[in-house]
């Protein structure tokens, strides 16, 4: 029996002994240290190719607005070039799926509709499209140029984004996607030019809009995640985690931010229309406010991405609510037969509500453009 008894005993003192040893060996993982700033001292250097990007786009967009001066016949020639200029880091050449849309599409269809008069009146009859307004419509009442421009937020500077992440995932890299994202380090909150030095452009523009600058929207969180993307890539691959989570809250948060524009431009053109008598500047803002809130939609179309919520088949629903049927446009419906066309905007609306999960206090806040509300 005494003999057993030591035998118990000298297993549960080797047990632990054990256990003692296996606790000891276990590193002990520190919560990551999120700092208060994005710190970059090679920022501007590794950057350089994005700020070219950034430039290329900025002259294609101005190209095209040309074509708003009814007197002016857009080339296609000069359109094609600047999108292909730069050659590997050319814009067609980022642009995913949106390259050969944009050229083979979008460019002839400008060219086509430019140098001619509009009116959306007669849109269910028209065959050409031209200004109305200082806008570029095709015939059904489009503007062109926003399915290049607002696609692009997505199709082209957040397809971007998803592309570094394949590759080796360091500073660098994150430098790169702040710049493509369209923000600087400093994080100013605003696209206002006399406000500060860096203004925001692109995704960060239209998050900065729609954050009321409390702390809680969706630019304050978009920038956390980038702090946190900093800290676990200094931290190392024991953080690889909270790279990923991290990572993927930043792409939702980008994504939010566009469709939550996509609705605010959807409730600005009911407010112009919903008047009794709408003018001609009420009709070509509004056009402008649903060709806008398409094109942010459109541009996440065959990404194919994990990180994306939305489908290809509900952004199909989507451009069905908005008087699209493949690549035949009737906006002029919008003008021209409010009673039956508004209610559409509405169900688009509560639909963008329930895929991305928005609060009822999110959508009214999105109805603000909240850099103009307070004078940021």
């Amino acid at each position: 029996m005494k003999t057993f008894k030591n035998l118990l005993i000298l297993t549960a003192a080797g047990t632990m002994f054990l256990s003692s040893c296996t606790e000891e060996n276990v590193p002990i993982k520190n919560p990551l240290n999120i700092p208060s700033s994005y710190s970059s001292v090679e920022y501007d250097t590794n950057t350089y190719q994005e700020r070219q990007l950034s430039q290329r786009f900025s002259n294609l967009v101005s190209a095209i607005k040309l074509g708003e001066n009814p007197s002016t016949t857009l080339d296609l020639n000069t359109l094609i070039s600047v999108w292909n200029e730069g050659g590997s880091n050319s814009l067609k050449a980022h642009a995913g799926w949106m390259g050969g849309h944009v050229e083979n599409t979008c460019f002839p269809e400008l060219v086509k509709h430019s140098g001619k008069i509009y009116h959306p009146d007669f849109g269910d009859t028209a065959t050409l499209g031209g200004v109305f307004q200082s806008r570029l419509l095709n015939e059904g009442a489009f503007e062109i140029l926003q399915g290049v421009d607002k696609g692009a937020y997505a199709g082209l500077f957040l397809y971007q984004i998803l592309e570094l992440k394949k590759g080796n995932f360091d500073q660098k890299t994150l430098d790169r996607m702040l710049a493509l994202y369209g923000a600087h380090p400093s994080f100013p909150n605003t696209p206002t030019v006399a406000n500060t030095t860096f203004p925001d452009k692109y995704i960060a523009n239209y998050a900065s809009r729609r954050d009321k600058n409390d702390g809680t929207g969706l630019y304050t969180t978009i920038k956390t995640e980038f702090l946190t993307l900093q800290a676990a890539i200094r931290a190392g691959d024991d953080y690889a985690v909270e790279k990923e989570a991290a990572f993927t809250r930043l792409v939702q948060d980008m994504e939010k931010a566009l469709a939550a524009t996509s609705i605010n431009y959807m409730n600005s053109a009911i407010a112009k229309l919903s008047k009794t008598n709408p003018t001609d500047a009420d009709k070509a803002g509004a056009l402008h406010d649903l060709s806008e809130a398409l094109g942010f939609i459109q541009g996440f179309s065959n990404l194919n991405s994990p990180y994306i919520t939305i489908g290809n088949d509900q952004i199909l629903t989507l451009q069905g609510y908005l008087q699209v049927n493949g690549t035949k446009y009737s906006y002029y419906k919008f003008t021209n037969d409010r009673v039956n066309t508004l209610p559409d905007l509405l169900t688009a609306i509560d639909m963008l509500k329930t895929i991305y999960g928005f609060t009822p206090s999110e959508m009214n806040d999105f109805k603000t453009n909240w850099v103009s509300a307070q004078g940021r």
